[in-house]
């Protein structure tokens, strides 16, 4: 939006499975974020940006009001039909066993 970052994802591709998430930046602590997160500096320079927070921007900048809340309600109402996802108990499971790990701080913030 303007020229600037209000989302981002990953993915990850291992055994034949395919671990994807996605971030937006509806209102984020961006000078905390500036702190935390050092890309490379070729690459800002290269991009004409002088750090990360000059880079991104919260959703709530273009969209005053805006709560993660209200943003997830307004996604489900968009999406939520579209979509039908029928899960076994096996994936259950499986899903469990992931969100375990994933919500393991020592997993999200080891190196």
């Amino acid at each position: 939006v303007a020229d600037r970052k209000i989302s981002g994802s990953a993915a990850r591709m291992r055994n034949g499975r395919l671990l994807h998430h996605g971030t937006l930046l509806v209102c984020s602590n961006l000078a905390q974020m500036d702190s935390l997160l050092t890309p490379d500096a070729e690459k800002l320079q290269r991009n004409g940006v002088r750090s990360v927070k000059s880079r991104v921007a919260n959703l709530t900048e273009f969209a005053p009001g805006l709560t993660a809340a209200h943003l997830k309600d307004l996604l489900q109402e968009r999406f939520g039909a579209s979509t039908c996802l029928e899960l076994t108990p096996e994936n259950l499971t499986q899903i469990r066993q992931r969100q375990q790990k994933f919500q393991d701080p020592a997993w999200n913030f080891s190196k």
